[in-house]
């Protein structure tokens, strides 16, 4: 998707919009879940948030990798009785360069069983641009029988495969940090990078509290 946008392969993108949908609580069968695994993730103290938080960072360093620096976000995250169980929520923000703006969108739906071989949680993107839209689906479960990433251009509508396993993102994310150190390349979500997903995460929660939009760069 990243390779099609700045190939223009859409023109000029006006929206990303992210959608994640939680649904029924199954066992897992391919990954063990330590006890302990959701003791910190539910402590205040030691975790700003919870969805929008947890799998927010990856949503967020998405859409700044395809989209650039956010100017400023607003939106609504709704609590529970559960701290991680933020939803539903959602969130708007206007990128620094160019027109375009973005959206996140987090649903629990607890009667849907979604097919997956890891987390009942399914996470679909799409980006809008002045000639196309790409859209990116299978990034954790399965329930969309799509191509994992799609091309429509108006007359063409192109299906293309690449590896769309879950765990995929995770050998992909170490083979690229040891290939950094072996060629002293400096990896895509460096230090700065890192920061700039942060403040708009931490953002998002300032502007849902407060009502107001929030600008990034104003947290500390």
């Amino acid at each position: 998707a990243k390779e099609l946008i700045d190939s223009g392969a859409i023109g000029e993108p006006s929206l990303i919009r992210i959608r994640s949908l939680n649904g029924k609580p199954k066992p897992y069968p391919f990954i063990q879940i330590e006890e302990d695994a959701f003791t910190w993730r539910r402590n205040p103290s030691n975790n700003p948030g919870g969805l929008i938080y947890d799998s927010g960072w990856h949503s967020f360093s998405t859409a700044i990798w395809w989209g650039g620096p956010i100017d400023s976000i607003s939106g609504y995250i709704t609590k529970t009785s559960d701290f991680l169980m933020e939803a539903p929520s959602a969130l708007t923000w206007k990128y620094a360069n160019g027109n375009c703006l973005g959206i996140l969108e987090d649903v629990i739906a607890p009667g849907i069983e979604i097919r997956g071989k890891y987390y009942p949680v399914d996470d679909f993107f799409e980006i809008t641009g002045s000639e196309g839209v790409i859209w990116v689906t299978r990034c954790t479960g399965e329930l969309l029988d799509l191509p994992p990433v799609i091309l429509f251009t108006g007359t063409e509508t192109k299906g293309i495969q690449v590896p769309m396993d879950w765990m995929d993102g995770f050998t992909g994310a170490a083979n690229a940090f040891v290939q950094a150190i072996i060629t002293g390349e400096q990896p895509m979500m460096d230090v700065d990078f890192s920061k700039r997903v942060l403040q708009s995460i931490l953002a998002a929660y300032k502007s849902a509290e407060i009502g107001a939009q929030v600008s990034p760069s104003t947290i500390d």
